[in-house]
């Protein structure tokens, strides 16, 4: 999983938040102890347990701020189809065993990103790259990439 320092842009207002969504986000030892690890790395970290409120916390942020998405196989499939209509989210991170369950609506995803850059080329060379090449253990350096939305899993 990739790690994202809590910082705000001097040249613009936006303010980047880690967001960690999960039906179980709460209900292991284990996901207390990255929780706190990551809390000692960025003071944005939220945890989410529901898609609905996890929205509603979303839509009440400045549309300036940036939103580092953590999920699971299964409640990403379920936001894929809201994600347009989220300005902030700029990365999505889905932590998943079995990576074929993904494949399919993480290429819906990047359908819909292609369509949203139809008229900017270098964001569509971006996605076209991003699918040709991408490989998790490389999934940093996506996020320091010019592409503005993308899935990593």
């Amino acid at each position: 999983m990739a790690v994202v320092s809590s910082i705000a842009s001097s040249k613009t207002s936006k303010i980047f938040h880690l967001i960690w969504l999960d039906a179980s986000v709460n209900d292991f030892d284990h996901n207390y102890q990255v929780q706190q690890h990551l809390r000692t790395l960025i003071n944005r970290l939220r945890t989410f347990e529901s898609v609905d409120v996890y929205e509603q916390y979303i839509q009440s942020l400045s549309k300036e701020d940036r939103i580092f998405l953590i999920t699971n196989g299964q409640l990403g499939r379920q936001i894929v189809s809201h994600i347009n209509q989220l300005q902030q989210i700029s990365s999505i991170y889905v932590y998943c065993m079995n990576k074929n369950f993904n494949d399919e609506w993480a290429k819906q995803y990047s359908n819909f990103c292609k369509r949203y850059y139809k008229k900017d080329q270098i964001q569509l060379n971006n996605i076209q790259e991003f699918e040709n090449n991408y490989t998790s253990d490389k999934a940093l350096w996506w996020n320091t990439k010019t592409i503005r939305v993308f899935i990593v899993y």
